[in-house]
């Protein structure tokens, strides 16, 4: 793997982006904060998750209940990070996670621009930076408090690193970087712990190549595998169950038909980073010279059409409507706004022969992530059906190719249509391209403050949460949750039973207590929304007294509250 050298710029007469690499990082980040903070101002109803986990754990962390600051099925990175922002700032969980997104969001120009400035060059890196903060998908998860854009800055944080050892392999430094990346996205996300093992495992393979032994990445892998560590720690100092999370936990059972302890924890990490730089000295010895390089691209082939039939079978077990979802997903995940011009601009680029071995890997890191995030899901849910929030954070590696689609398109323009110049083609393709793809980012959120049924729920949400936090009892019967190994949940009271999970289901967490799983400790009782005005019957078992109030939800009719009418001290 060489260095990637510059490419041909797209834009004729012009040679890069003179403002420098650092102050067009810097405009950037300060554009990504700038559209960021009104969505997570304006973001008032927070997603589920955000509710019923991150921020209950970010707050618990805050204030030292370890019990729920941590649960074996989180990764604990994302949660703590929070957490800290609590502890400093005073802020709530929900306003954390939020800072933490938009945060991370702003965060990642930085090394977004390092690495499409040294696979194309600096005007198509900042290209990219302008399609990245105006990304759809990704600008909006920014407002959320979601761990998606914290995985994006991580993955973005590890190809760069990819890139610089590509540059000079000899510097310790840029292993590290490598893994201190890999090992904080490993307990960001744990989807990505395989993903990340086989970009690891890739760059020992690389040294390997070019030095006797692969110390350098050998060392990047132990500190990546050193924070792998911490969370198996602190769930077996918490929960007896020494592992970073509940899926491997189950999948060491599998195979040894026994329980984990902590010293297996321990030494799986450190023996699978010297048992991977063993392998990958054995393959550049078996394989040298020439042989190499045919050999893995056999290797990748292999992998992904094993990947593809593995998910191709469980496609065709799914009926019509769930082939469907399947298709939108990967649509919505690759949206066609960025991934058509993109396509555009890499099949230009093949053409003119200007197609850089730096971009095919670029193409190989996404495709790796795809294959490898979509049949871990396949093989442990057995499902096909998973959320676009798994695949988005790898799309900016695409960024530099629709740039330059985008340009491809306007010198096209000039070129066949009389009297339209280049420049100015590019620049109004570039400022419709902007207000599509904001306008296709704000549309949900408009909706959310001005479409009368989503105006509606948005309303009844906050309203329910208001009616639960005016009428919460002195004493909550809210006990606090047995342990759970597949679900978290918080300690805070009052506790309430929803009949449905729904998106009205936050207003537990907004009027300051938690949706509970069992209405044996409910506080409050909310039933389904009806669609006549009559309030919903109570619960068969217990005493409990209808609120006076009823909850407008829309054209989903109303929810009737319910109190217990017996409080125990």
């Amino acid at each position: 793997m060489k260095a990637p050298a510059p490419s041909t710029n797209p834009l004729p007469g012009r040679s890069g982006f003179h403002a420098g690499p650092l102050s067009a990082s810097v405009f950037f980040f300060l554009l990504a904060i700038c559209l960021a903070a009104p969505l997570a101002y304006l973001m008032d109803v927070p997603e589920r998750d955000v509710a019923n986990r991150y921020a209950p754990m970010a707050e618990a962390f805050a204030g030292g209940s370890w019990a729920y600051a941590f649960h074996p099925r989180v990764p604990m990175f994302h949660s703590a990070l929070c957490g800290v922002l609590i502890r400093l700032f005073g802020v709530g969980g929900f306003t954390a996670a939020k800072l933490v997104s938009a945060g991370c969001f702003a965060a990642a120009v930085f090394p977004l621009f390092g690495i499409m400035r040294r696979v194309f060059d600096e005007t198509i890196a900042a290209g990219s930076l302008l399609i990245y903060v105006i990304n759809p998908f990704l600008l909006r998860l920014s407002g959320t408090g979601l761990r998606e854009n914290l995985k994006c800055l991580l993955l973005l944080m590890m190809v760069h690193a990819v890139f610089l050892i590509a540059e000079r392999r000899k510097s310790p430094g840029r292993y590290l970087y490598l893994g201190a990346a890999s090992g904080l996205l490993m307990i960001t996300r744990s989807e990505m712990i395989l993903f990340c093992g086989l970009v690891l495992f890739g760059a020992m393979v690389y040294e390997a190549y070019h030095a006797r032994f692969p110390w350098r990445s050998l060392a990047g892998t132990l500190l990546a595998a050193a924070f792998v560590c911490v969370p198996a720690v602190v769930n077996n100092a918490i929960f007896a169950l020494p592992t970073p999370e509940v899926r491997y936990l189950t999948l060491f059972e599998a195979l040894a038909g026994r329980a984990p302890s902590l010293a297996d924890a321990v030494l799986i990490a450190a023996a699978t980073p010297v048992l991977m730089s063993g392998i990958s000295v054995a393959i550049v010895r078996v394989f040298a010279g020439d042989r190499l390089k045919p050999m893995l691209i056999a290797a990748g082939i292999a992998f992904a059409l094993a990947s593809v039939v593995l998910f191709v079978r469980e496609t065709l077990r799914a009926d019509e409507e769930m082939l469907f979802e399947v298709f939108l997903t990967f649509e919505r995940a690759f949206d066609p706004l960025w991934s058509v011009p993109a396509l555009i601009g890499a099949a230009v680029r093949f053409r003119d022969r200007r197609f850089s071995p730096a971009e095919r890997l670029l193409l190989v890191i996404i495709a790796v992530h795809t294959l490898v995030v979509v049949n871990q899901i396949v093989l442990y849910d057995r499902t096909v059906m998973f959320s676009i929030r798994y695949l988005v954070p790898v799309s900016p590696l695409g960024f530099g190719w629709t740039f330059c689609g985008v340009c491809a398109i306007a010198v096209l323009l000039g070129r066949y249509i009389p009297g339209v110049k280049t420049r100015p083609a590019t620049t109004v393709l570039l400022a419709a391209y902007v207000f599509g793809a904001l306008f296709h980012c704000l549309g949900p959120l408009l909706k959310d403050y001005f479409e009368p049924r989503h105006k509606a729920v948005r309303s009844g949400t906050l309203l329910l949460a208001e009616i639960i936090r005016s009428h919460a009892p002195a004493h909550s019967r809210a006990a606090a949750p047995a342990f759970d190994s597949a679900d978290y949940e918080c300690a805070a009271a009052p506790g309430v039973f929803f009949e449905n999970d729904s998106k009205y289901c936050v207003s537990a967490y907004l009027a300051g207590g938690r949706m509970v799983r069992g209405i044996d400790h409910a506080d409050f009782y909310v039933t389904v929304p009806e669609s006549s005005d009559a309030p919903s019957p109570p619960p068969s078992e217990g005493d409990w007294v209808p609120l006076d109030e009823t909850v407008p939800m829309g054209s989903r009719g109303i929810c009737t509250v319910y109190r217990r009418g017996e409080v125990t001290p």
